[in-house]
């Protein structure tokens, strides 16, 4: 269970993985590419390739290189197991920052190093250390040290407890924060229903400034499978944080979800989603964005999708899609002043055309409505190939061209989705 306490925002990464293992070892290449993302969260489109061998008897070596948005990522490591229960871990890494956030002053290159150990006392109870230095480069350098304890004491639970402590400074030395963090996780998993959820609390203190700043974060998960033709399922991410210094420099982050999903066993050509969202910010004024200001505002969004497909015979497939967004900005830490509108409103059309065994061409016609601020329409075609890779189409890679300016992402308010586009489409 795990929970990014500095995170804001939403990305969705999809990645293309080829592996070769031809004994114990295993070599690899990727290409991941950001499928979405919403004004907060940097793109982290990359290509790479890495090895993964066992070097001598039990022990493994790790190494990778990869290329993309915000530089060059790497990554040396290896793992040592002295017995089944004791086995010990350390990495290298570069990376690119590929959680940056906009509204923290952009990609920053970093390196890190990590050691760590874990220790299996029975199937149920194990605990781990571990230690991480991290230098990222022109902005902060940091010393951490975790410690927790893993417990599933049957089948379907399972609990943890980590404890976090260390401290990151400035790049300069004039600043320093001291950070002492616990997480607690609980997790439930049968045959029909899947449930985690995790909450975080951190303290942070700085000086010379002599602020001090309370953090808590809580992430839940849900699935359920109500039978063969209905699933529920549902998020929800909360961050409240409290600076000692004031209202004004507080920050909070809530993000819900709630979706059924409906497939009628006596109607097995038609699926159906509907999904409705909630997504509200305020930016801690500790961040900076990419032009070194505070972000003065804050924004909240309700948002609903219903996503609908229709086998129409063996070789034609009909879907559509309506959603509408509520976007309001507020230019305001306070809580005060007017909020700003700017609705959308989507519509999407589609066909998919079997062409051959295993591939299919499909087209689009997208329509968005921008109620306000002022009415404006916009529409376009998109068109694309895809190819069928496992049976039953549980995965699927294609290519095509985007006509029109805007995704069917309605998180999406760049309008520079015109150009070419790689999709790939897997089911689970």
């Amino acid at each position: 269970l795990f929970t990014q306490i500095d995170g804001y925002g939403e990305r969705v990464d999809g990645q293309l993985r080829f592996t070769y293992k031809p004994d114990k070892n295993s070599y690899y290449a990727y290409h991941q590419q950001t499928l979405a993302n919403d004004d907060s969260r940097l793109e982290n489109t990359r290509t790479g390739i890495g090895l993964d061998i066992l070097a001598r008897k039990n022990m493994k070596v790790q190494a990778e290189v990869s290329v993309g948005d915000g530089g060059v990522g790497a990554k040396l490591g290896s793992s040592y197991e002295y017995d089944e229960r004791f086995s010990t871990y350390q990495n290298y890494l570069i990376e690119n920052n590929n959680a940056a956030s906009t509204i923290d002053g952009g990609l920053h290159a970093s390196r890190k190093f990590v050691h760590g150990v874990r220790q299996k006392f029975s199937d149920t109870k194990s605990i781990f250390y571990e230690n991480q230095a991290t230098d990222r480069v022109g902005a902060t350098q940091g010393l951490s040290h975790s410690f927790g304890f893993d417990y599933k004491p049957e089948k379907y639970w399972n609990f943890s407890v980590q404890g976090d402590f260390g401290r990151v400074s400035s790049d300069d030395g004039a600043s320093e924060t001291k950070r002492k963090g616990a997480t607690v996780g609980v997790g439930y998993t049968s045959k029909a229903t899947k449930l985690t959820q995790s909450v975080e609390y951190r303290r942070d203190e700085n000086e010379p400034s002599g602020e001090e700043r309370d953090t808590i974060t809580s992430k839940t998960r849900f699935k359920h499978v109500v039978n063969e033709e209905w699933t529920l399922f549902a998020k929800a991410d909360l961050l409240e944080s409290k600076s000692s210094r004031g209202t004004y420099y507080d920050g909070n982050y809530k993000d819900f979800t709630l979706g059924m999903a409906f497939r009628p066993t006596d109607r097995d050509w038609w699926n159906s989603i509907l999904k409705l969202g909630y997504y509200e910010m305020l930016p801690s004024a500790g961040k900076v964005d990419a032009y070194d200001l505070t972000p003065d505002y804050r924004q909240r969004k309700l948002q609903v999708n219903f996503d609908n497909s229709f086998q129409l015979s063996k070789r034609f497939e009909l879907g559509l899609k309506l959603g509408y967004a509520q976007r309001q900005l507020q230019f305001n830490r306070q809580k005060t002043g007017k909020w700003f509108d700017s609705d959308v409103m989507l519509g999407v059309i589609r066909l998919d055309v079997q062409v051959a065994k295993t591939w299919y061409a499909f087209g689009e016609y997208r329509m968005l409505a921008m109620l306000s601020p002022g009415d404006q329409n916009l529409g376009g075609a998109l068109i694309g190939v895809y190819k069928q890779i496992l049976s039953d189409n549980r995965l699927r890679i294609g290519v095509g061209y985007n006509f029109s300016s805007f995704s069917d992402d309605l998180s999406d308010t760049k309008y520079d989705a015109q150009g070419w586009f790689l999709n790939v489409t897997a089911a689970f």
